[in-house]
């Protein structure tokens, strides 16, 4: 992934492995913060 380059949660979960629930868990205990929230 581009560091400056911002992806769909769900491109995000395919290229992770990750599902979007797990990752949207993550982002709302604050393990992982999200760039930009549209």
């Amino acid at each position: 992934m581009d560091d400056n380059e911002l992806y769909p949660i769900g491109d995000v979960a395919r290229r992770t492995g990750l599902n979007v629930s797990a990752i949207r868990y993550y982002s709302d205990a604050g393990i992982i913060a999200p760039t930009q929230v549209t």
